[in-house]
């Protein structure tokens, strides 16, 4: 089934779990691979109260579960750029963890090419730079079977009760499998690179994006760049969120003064 835009639906684009109108900074967080946005939901209680989440809802996941998944990333970042746009009034930064790194730098530079809005910091976690070759071989078309044990190889973090019961599996494929289409089918495009800065952060025990990838991020921008590794493999983010977001606050310091 394909997606159709529309403009309706572009507010389900976009969840605010607490929202703070007082807010001095807003925060848009991009999940991974077949995940949705309640992966960001216990990161508010965290953040500074002057500062308002924000987490992109793609169709195919939770609040959205029974819309098509979408396969492409030009379609994606161009609904999450128009849905975020009417939030652009205030400073704000990005976060993306793998697949959602990638969807937020295309969503940033579709901000600043379309509506000449850039974030004051932008965060990406546990992706190659962009403009770096994938290294693995294609798997989004493989048959299910295939496809699993190829996620089971390459994402050992996935949880083994998704992919060892068959109900489940069949709930959560179709997303993971689309997620995966737009993340082998993307090309990258060079543009001007940006201003502002970027912090990386990468799982030191990550087998699938290492820290020379990670370094190449520093490409993006004439803006200061830092890159900071964290034990644990490609789901770091969840046994690091303290770190990750000790990190991130202390960058917020300054962006709220």
């Amino acid at each position: 089934m394909a997606y159709k835009t529309s403009t309706t639906n572009r507010d389900e684009w976009i969840i605010c779990p607490r929202p703070a109108p007082q807010s001095k900074l807003r925060m848009f967080c991009f999940p991974y691979a077949g995940v949705g946005p309640s992966i960001y939901f216990p990161w508010q209680v965290h953040l500074p109260p002057k500062v308002e989440l924000f987490v992109i809802q793609s169709p195919g996941r939770e609040g959205r579960f029974r819309e098509a998944s979408i396969q492409t990333m030009e379609i994606i970042v161009r609904e999450i750029s128009q849905a975020i746009a009417k939030y652009l009034d205030k400073p704000f930064v990005t976060f993306g963890h793998s697949l959602g790194a990638l969807t937020s730098f295309e969503t940033v530079r579709v901000l600043r090419r379309e509506f000449g809005k850039s974030p004051a910091h932008f965060f990406v976690s546990g992706y190659r730079a962009p403009q770096l070759p994938d290294p693995n071989s294609p798997m989004h078309s493989l048959p299910d079977k295939l496809f699993v044990e190829e996620l089971r190889r390459r994402y050992d973090g996935l949880p083994a009760v998704i992919l060892e019961d068959q109900d489940l599996l069949d709930i959560f494929l179709p997303a993971i499998r689309a997620d995966m289409t737009v993340s082998e089918t993307y090309t990258y495009v060079p543009e001007v690179t940006f201003d502002f800065p970027i912090t990386a952060y990468g799982g030191i025990q990550d087998s699938i994006v290492n820290q020379e990838s990670l370094n190449a991020w520093g490409q993006q921008t004439h803006g200061q760049f830092r890159l900071k590794m964290l034990p644990g493999d490609h789901f770091f983010l969840e046994n690091a969120r303290a770190d990750i977001l000790k990190d991130v606050r202390t960058t917020y310091l300054g962006l709220l003064k």
